[in-house]
């Protein structure tokens, strides 16, 4: 059995990309690929220890409904607020990578303070807790732009899929044991000292995460003072792009219905089906595993489907979950339907990201990754305060659940247009490729 243990590591890590195992990768982007999947991957173990719990840990706590949500369009407020201030002002200093490890750092913190707190007050500890994860945003808005800016930078496009899918599948493997793990100790040790252990968990796990994004090979563009930064200007640049345009409203579209699920799963799970912490964190275990499996699953297949189109049959696939999720009678048939949105998931955001590089052009990566953070931001923000309203009367989560459902659908018709637009778009400029080489 030992020898069994050992072999299969020795596999998982020779996948996930163990620098030990696969000497033969010496060079810069291979580096990176493997610096990002183990960012990742301890990302993974704060999404399992902390993040999957926010909600839940809040509604414990004795919030309400719309101080539920506001977990959710609290940050996304601050987000759309500040992408293209923090997109203007990494462009006219350069020096992202600084600026992303010491913003990353002090957003970080927040997670110690937030595991902290309970210790050293015994009344408002909802509210406060809402507070610290809003004002993480200030921080967390600079690492974020950053942040995605330099991985766009750090791997070529063509790329970046394959990456995305190895980093999905590292991702649910460290999230699948920390819910796992999770689930032991929300069910052993009591409130609120059991949250309190794995949020300070988690603090220590992104600590790691921030490491290894510490050591990208990336190249770091010099400050362009030349370009006007005004908000409109931006915007006026970046929406001249059609395809981009259009990836923006369908993006935008599909994290309405994010947003709105984000407050009314948790509230409809405890308040409706009366889950208790042990069954949402064996929900989250079904969760990560399936994005691990999916994600290896997707990785080898993914430059074999038409581009673009893996994104339209994901978002498709998505936007069926929360209609079955609306008609389960109790909290065990969540299960099966949670494998069914995230196998789906996982096809998300492999090919998400990747997508969004494709339609953006390197020099301007920046601008036009503020402009789509600050977009879907825009939708997190206003759909989830309308959800927190819409769940102040219970009998609105389920109907509100529904309609998530139907605004899903409606991104994967918006996705769809988008690639008939641009096949349409390359069939013009080959012909035009073409007429301009015929002799005249």
């Amino acid at each position: 059995m030992p020898a069994i243990i050992t072999q299969l590591w020795i596999r998982i890590a020779h996948n996930l990309g163990h620098p030990r195992l696969r000497r033969g990768a010496t060079d810069e982007i291979s580096e990176n690929m493997r610096h990002l999947v183990w960012e990742f991957t301890l990302w993974g173990v704060v999404v399992g220890f902390m993040v999957n719990f926010l909600n839940v840990y809040t509604v414990r706590l004795g919030a309400s409904s719309l101080l539920v949500s506001a977990v959710t369009y609290g940050p996304t407020l601050i987000v759309m607020l500040g992408q293209l201030p923090v997109a203007n002002l990494l462009g006219k200093t350069g020096h992202r990578m600084k600026w992303m490890l010491g913003s990353m750092f002090t957003a970080r913190l927040f997670y110690l303070l937030i595991a902290l707190l309970p210790f050293f007050i015994s009344e408002r500890k909802a509210e406060l807790t809402v507070l610290l994860i809003v004002l993480q945003a200030f921080p967390g808005t600079v690492a974020g732009v950053s942040s995605l800016a330099i991985f766009a930078d750090s791997v070529p496009s063509e790329r970046i899929a394959g990456l995305q899918g190895k980093r999905m599948a590292a991702y649910g493997l460290s999230t699948t044991l920390s819910n796992l793990i999770a689930g032991q100790v929300l069910l052993r040790l009591p409130f609120s000292f059991n949250y309190q252990v794995l949020f300070i968990a988690a603090f220590l796990a992104s600590l790691g995460s921030t490491y290894h994004l510490s050591r990208l090979t990336v190249r770091d563009y010099a400050p362009i003072s030349e370009i006007d930064w005004n908000f409109f200007n931006v915007l006026n640049r970046t929406l001249r792009y059609r395809l981009f345009t259009l990836f923006i409203i369908a993006a935008s579209v599909f994290h309405v219905a994010l947003g709105m699920l984000a407050p009314l799963v948790p509230l409809y799970l405890v308040r409706l089906l009366k889950a208790t912490d042990y069954q949402y964190s064996l929900l989250a275990v079904t969760g990560s595993t399936t994005v691990m499996v999916s994600s290896l699953i997707i990785r080898k297949f993914v430059y074999q489907i038409k581009p673009g189109m893996l994104l339209v049959f994901a978002i498709a696939g998505h936007g069926l979950y929360p209609l079955l999720f609306s008609i389960a009678p109790s909290i065990y048939w969540i299960y099966p339907f949670s494998v069914f949105a995230n196998i789906f998931g996982a096809a998300i955001g492999v090919s998400l990201f990747a997508d969004l590089v494709k339609i953006t052009p390197l020099g301007d990566r920046t601008e036009f990754i503020g402009v789509y953070v600050m977009s879907i931001n825009a939708a997190v923000f206003l759909s989830s305060l309308f959800a927190g309203f819409l769940a102040k009367d219970l009998d609105y989560i389920v109907p509100g659940i529904r309609l998530a459902g139907l605004v899903n659908l409606s991104a994967a018709l918006i996705f769809w247009l988008l690639q008939k637009k641009k096949r349409q778009t390359d069939l013009a400029i080959k012909q035009e490729e073409m007429d301009a080489t015929k002799p005249n």
